[in-house]
């Protein structure tokens, strides 16, 4: 209804100026109005607009008491022209829509502005009577005009493209009304003196000063232009004052040829206001990039700071570095020596030789790269610190420069190497553990759990044809009469020398094992059942033989073997060999038995 009501002003003061069509109008500013406020007022309430705007058009109809045919055209005519005008610069302004130039944008609005009005007169002419070239010409620039001088004026004076939303009220938008206002002052002025003078053509005066204007306050400036100018125009046609060098003409022609005049003035001021339009948005962009540029030094310094990291930068061509001051702190120096503090080898190990090395064997590295140093510190001790670097290179590919951050790591150092301590002495502990898990205390062979592991293991490994398992089972003979002549401690020591016999005599790849109290497993692999018995009849002989050395009583064994067959499973491969043990000792012990 806002709208509709402005609308109305817009049509009913015009039209009771110009009611008995004699005075100088140059534009029809009830344009202006429809298109913004279909430019400016969201789709989903276009419809609730257009009722709006027809209640209006209706009444300036009742008002002005047009005809039928008229009236229709009347309503055709606005409603279509703010229709496809404002949907236009809907598309063309669309924030999401990219630009290809600065020049594009105004371009594409004056043409849409020229291409909607021409298609509203084109929809209207059936319900035009006596419609001449002059009044067609006349009635599509005035529409024009009144785009284009009203529609930036209610931007520039209030309404956001958004809605009824009133821009924010600043110093910087209060002076710049101010400054529309002392412009639109000074053009009328400047168009009375011109439309006054008839001796010298003075009308080149207004495209400087539209030139001038534009050049510093933009496209919004010839909204204020076009105003003044039809201001002045119109007064002086009221007071009944001559054009300068259009004396002769008749109302419409002269109309035409001073809205011609407008249009070029605008069409002029184009390039200049995409000028303007470039180097405000290059000043805003460099004044958004300079103010992340402080916030981002300002972080910058407080995080090297909290973090302990500092910058530094050597340029290879001229010798010249660039110290944070972080840096200098790290190093133990004041940073009112920066930010080039020159040469200061002498305050790294090696004097610095390692470090430029790593840097020269860098030199064509493209990707960060890290290096490790050694600075001396204060005290007279070393700090350890990480310097990560990357080298920049020029447009021939010759490395120029190196930026580099360093963190002084020496906690973390100690720490890491703590802990690599820890961990190996915790691995070292697990192994331990785990040996001990499966180790027999007295004797250092596998006890019962490991065995019975790769027992499982060898079965697994035979079912799948990866080569045979036999096992060999030995018991010591009378073991309880040797703890009950001699005592537990010689029963030990038996245990022992049998295990290192039994040791002795098994291969790299074999496993022994004690799995009781005087019992023992001997796993072997990849043997055929001749060589187990071979294998397990030596075994015999050397404990026999060897056993009763350094003042120890002469020990014998009995033996069971067993070879994998394709029933057995390790249980039962072990349970056989225990049969054959068995067996051995109801022969007399001191013999070996094989499984059947």
């Amino acid at each position: 209804m806002i709208w509709a009501l402005a609308w109305l002003v817009c049509v009913g003061v015009p039209g009771y100026i110009n009611f008995d069509r004699t005075s100088l109008l140059l534009f029809w500013p009830a344009s202006g109005v429809s298109v913004a406020a279909f430019h400016i007022t969201p789709y989903r309430h276009w419809i609730s607009l257009t009722l709006a705007m027809l209640m209006a058009n209706i009444a300036a109809i009742l008002f002005f008491e047009f005809g039928l045919f008229l009236s229709i055209g009347f309503i055709v005519a606005n409603i279509s022209q703010g229709f496809l005008c404002g949907g236009m610069a809907k598309i063309v302004l669309d924030p999401g829509r990219e630009v290809r130039s600065t020049v594009s944008q105004p371009m594409q609005l004056f043409a849409s502005t020229f291409a909607g009005t021409l298609i509203a007169m084109i929809m209207t002419w059936p319900f035009r009577e006596n419609m001449t070239f002059e009044n067609v010409t006349f009635w599509v620039f005035s529409s024009i005009l009144g785009i284009m001088a009203v529609t930036p004026l209610i931007y520039l004076f209030g309404v956001r493209p958004h809605g009824w939303e009133v821009a924010s009220i600043n110093e910087q938008r209060i002076r710049t009304k101010v400054e529309f206002i002392f412009i639109f002052l000074g053009f009328y002025l400047l168009s009375w003196v011109v439309l006054s003078v008839d001796v010298v053509p003075l009308f080149w005066l207004l495209v400087v000063a539209q030139l001038f204007v534009v050049s510093r306050y933009g496209m919004s400036s010839v909204s204020v232009m076009i105003c003044s100018f039809a201001a002045a125009t119109l007064l002086k046609g009221e007071l009944g004052q001559p054009l300068a060098g259009l004396l002769t003409m008749d109302r419409v022609p002269l109309l035409i040829v001073l809205q011609i005049f407008i249009l070029c003035l605008c069409g002029s001021s184009i390039p200049m206001a995409a000028m303007f339009l470039a180097r405000k948005r290059l000043s805003e962009q460099l004044n958004e990039k300079n103010e992340a540029l402080n916030k981002s030094v300002i972080i910058l310094s407080l995080a090297e700071t909290l973090a302990g990291v500092g910058r530094w930068t050597y340029d290879w061509r001229t010798g010249e570095q660039s110290w944070s001051n972080q840096m200098f702190t790290m190093h133990g120096l004041s940073p009112t020596l920066g930010p080039d503090p020159g040469n200061m080898r002498h305050l790294m190990a090696g004097n610095g030789n390692d470090v430029f090395d790593q840097l020269n064997r860098r030199r064509d590295e493209r990707e960060p790269f890290r290096i490790e140093y050694r600075i001396r510190a204060p005290d007279g001790g070393f700090r350890t610190l990480y310097m990560d670097a990357v080298n920049q290179f020029d447009a021939e590919g010759n490395r120029v420069s190196t930026f580099a951050v360093t963190m002084d790591v020496t906690e973390y150092r100690q720490r890491e190497e703590l802990l690599e301590a820890e961990r190996a002495r915790a691995v070292e502990l697990a192994a331990t553990a785990q040996h001990l898990a499966n180790t027999d205390a007295l004797t250092g062979l596998s006890n019962r759990r490991m065995v019975i592991q790769m027992l499982r293991e060898g079965v697994r490994d035979a079912r799948r044809g990866l080569g045979n398992i036999a096992i060999i089972i030995f018991d010591i003979d009378y073991f309880k009469k040797i703890n009950d002549s001699y005592g537990h401690q010689m029963g030990d020591d038996v245990l022992v020398r049998v295990a290192q016999i039994a040791q002795q005599q098994a291969r790299s790849s074999d496993l022994v094992g004690r799995i009781g109290g005087e019992e023992f497993v001997w796993l072997l692999r990849g043997v055929d059942n001749a060589e187990v018995g071979a294998m397990a009849e030596r075994l015999r002989t050397a404990i026999q033989d060897g056993s009763s050395k350094d003042a120890m009583p002469r020990v014998t064994v009995s033996i069971g073997i067993a070879s994998y067959t394709d029933r057995d499973t390790a249980e039962s491969l072990l349970a056989r060999a225990d049969r054959a043990l068995y067996s051995a000792k109801d022969k007399g012990r001191n013999c070996v038995q094989s499984a059947a």
